[in-house]
This record gives C-alpha cells, sequence and structure tokens, in this order.
C-alpha cells in the first residue's frame, strides 16, 4: 500500500482501475473490508477505485481518543486533497457510510454519487 500524511498521520491507501474516481470507507473493525472490490474486474475496468485505511485502522497511523465521524471525514478530503481528487463518487461500508453522510454534509461539492453499503 501507498502512504499519504494528512492531518498529523498516515493513511495507507491502494488505488485499483481506471475511469471515475470512487473513494472506499470500510466498515467499523476491519480495514480490508473493501479488498475483495479491488479484484472485481467490472469495476476497475470502469471506475479508479481508492481504498484506504482510515486513521486507527489497518496500516494507517494512530488515532488519538476520541476521534468522531467529523475528523473521519476530514481526514478522507484531506486524502483527496494530498491525491489531487477535486471530486469522487464515495462508497461506504457500515460505519463507513457514516462517514460518507458526514462527508455528504461538510463537502457535498467534493461528492459525485454516494452509496451506503450495510
Amino acid at each position: 500500500m501507498d502512504r499519504a500524511c494528512v492531518n498529523g498521520t498516515t493513511l495507507a491507501y491502494e488505488v485499483q482501475g481506471t475511469g471515475d474516481l470512487v473513494m472506499l470507507l470500510h466498515c467499523g473493525f476491519v480495514a480490508h473490508g473493501c479488498d475483495p472490490l479491488l479484484r472485481e474486474d467490472i469495476l476497475t475496468r470502469r471506475y479508479r477505485l481508492i481504498n484506504y485505511h482510515r486513521r486507527g485502522y489497518g496500516m494507517s497511523g494512530p488515532a488519538p481518543a476520541p476521534f468522531n465521524l467529523d475528523a473521519q471525514a476530514t481526514d478522507c478530503v484531506a486524502l483527496m486533497d494530498a491525491l489531487n481528487i477535486q471530486r469522487a463518487h464515495v462508497v461506504g461500508h457500515s460505519y463507513g457510510g457514516n462517514i460518507a453522510l458526514e462527508l455528504m454534509r461538510q463537502a457535498p461539492d467534493r461528492l459525485g454519487a454516494v452509496a451506503l453499503l450495510e
């Protein structure tokens, strides 16, 4: 995985595919929860999937306590900035869906479609 320094920590991320940008937000405790989507040819032929480990999970840096939805959405926008992404679709799985909803509140101009998975 690649790494980007954002908001005082390091976020690990992986990019697969070509086409429209899609940020993948994993569920609560499984940093690799969105990994299977990166191996779906039907998706990677049409979309550029950006799968990252949120702060405090997987290969990313630690999260200070408390670390709320607002801060996690801010990290996502900061990662988009670090990767020179002006606008992306967002897929949030379980708790990642809550972050996607916070992104809609914080930065609606930065989002295309938003999909919530449970």
